[in-house]
Formats: C-alpha cells, sequence, structure tokens
C-alpha cells in the first residue's frame, strides 16, 4: 500500500473514530438539558459533513489527550507549526530544562527514530492541566545532557494552533471537546456565542454546514 492509500485509510478510520466519540457524548449525557444535547447533536452533523480527506504532509506530530470519551490525537504537520513561528515572528521564552523534561513522554523519545533537534513547542489546552509539549523532545534532552539549566520554549494558545492542526477532523473534534468541557463544566448552558461551534467555519476549509 502507497503512502496516500495508506493515509487515506486512516483518515477514513479517524472519520470513523470521531463519530464514534460523537455517539459515546450522546449516550454518555442523554439527561444534560435539551440545550446543551443539541449542541452535541449539531457537531454531529458537522462531523458526519467532513469526507475523509488526503493532505499532503512532511511529518507528523500528534495531541494525543485521553478523554470522557476515548482518547483522541489530534494531528499537526510539525512543517506548518515551524513555518508560523517564523512568518508570525513568534517569540520564544526561557523555561527550566528540569520543568521542561517532566512533559517529555519517555517512551515517545526513547523510540523516536528521528533525532531532528526541532524546535521546543508547548500547546497551552485546557483540556489538559498543563501544556502538551508537541515537538522538542529530543532538544530537551540533549540540554539536560549538557547541563543547560534553561532551554527556550515556544508556547501557543489553542487559538494559535487549532488552524495549525493537519487535517478538518483534528479540528473539528478538538473544538468538539472543547464545547463538550464547556457544556459539563457548568449547569447553566454557555452562551452560544462562547462555544467553538459558534465560529468552526474560521478554522474548517470547507462549505459551511447549515447546524
Amino acid at each position: 500500500m502507497n503512502d496516500n492509500n495508506q493515509f487515506a485509510l486512516e483518515t477514513h478510520h479517524g472519520h470513523q473514530y470521531a463519530l464514534n466519540h460523537i455517539r459515546k457524548a450522546i449516550n454518555f449525557y442523554s439527561e444534560l438539558p435539551l440545550v446543551k444535547r443539541d449542541i452535541i447533536m449539531k457537531w454531529k452533523k458537522i462531523i458526519q459533513s467532513l469526507t475523509p480527506e488526503f493532505t499532503p504532509y512532511n511529518y507528523l506530530h500528534t495531541m494525543t489527550i485521553g478523554l470522557p470519551t476515548g482518547i483522541f490525537s489530534y494531528q499537526f504537520d510539525i512543517t506548518n507549526i515551524l513555518h508560523f513561528l517564523q512568518t508570525e515572528e513568534i517569540s520564544h521564552i526561557a523555561l527550566e530544562t528540569k520543568l521542561m523534561q517532566t512533559h517529555v513522554d519517555q517512551e515517545v523519545w526513547s523510540t523516536d527514530t528521528d533525532s531532528t533537534p526541532y524546535p521546543i513547542v508547548l500547546l497551552e489546552t485546557p483540556l489538559l492541566p498543563r501544556g502538551f509539549l508537541l515537538s522538542g523532545h529530543n532538544s530537551i534532552m540533549d540540554a539536560k545532557s549538557k547541563g543547560n539549566k534553561e532551554v527556550e520554549v515556544y508556547v501557543l494558545t489553542e487559538m494559535e494552533y487549532l488552524s495549525l492542526m493537519h487535517d478538518n477532523i483534528s479540528k473539528a473534534m478538538y473544538m468538539f471537546h472543547r464545547d463538550l468541557q464547556n457544556l459539563l463544566s457548568t449547569p447553566i448552558p454557555p452562551p452560544f456565542h462562547t462555544l467553538f461551534i459558534s465560529k468552526y467555519n474560521m478554522f474548517i476549509n470547507k462549505k459551511e454546514v447549515i447546524i
């Protein structure tokens, strides 16, 4: 199977997996007020409208998070991240190497065959108690071995990196999971305009769905 067919197959499975997350949310939270369940159903309609897509990429990095509806991996092409850092002239900040080492997934780092010293990119997300280290694992461990007390870190907010996700499914599912988090965090339904579903078409590259 060539790379294009393999990615198309994985994307199709990703689409089905995304719909499974929606179905679990519908089943898990069937007792939610109607207005909250309506938001979930609107997301189901949006996800269903997304067709499996092949988007050329160089090297995919993933942000994998355990959620109430299961584990999901949001995909990034690291080339897009690097381009964004350069064109937008994003400034780095200095953080303690010891602190950043706690973000390194030792299993991933020890089995990663790509030794490229990518910039250290930390993604801020309310879906986790702290940021997610997208790239720079090798750079952090190299700094540790050299005894460097600080490393240069690029910290991106979700509004910055959402548009940089590799595919529409990743973007849509991140917004769905964030909206689900907000729906569950308060007994009072949040105002519609504060939810990602009110602006999803700003990030998803497709014709707007009537919801």
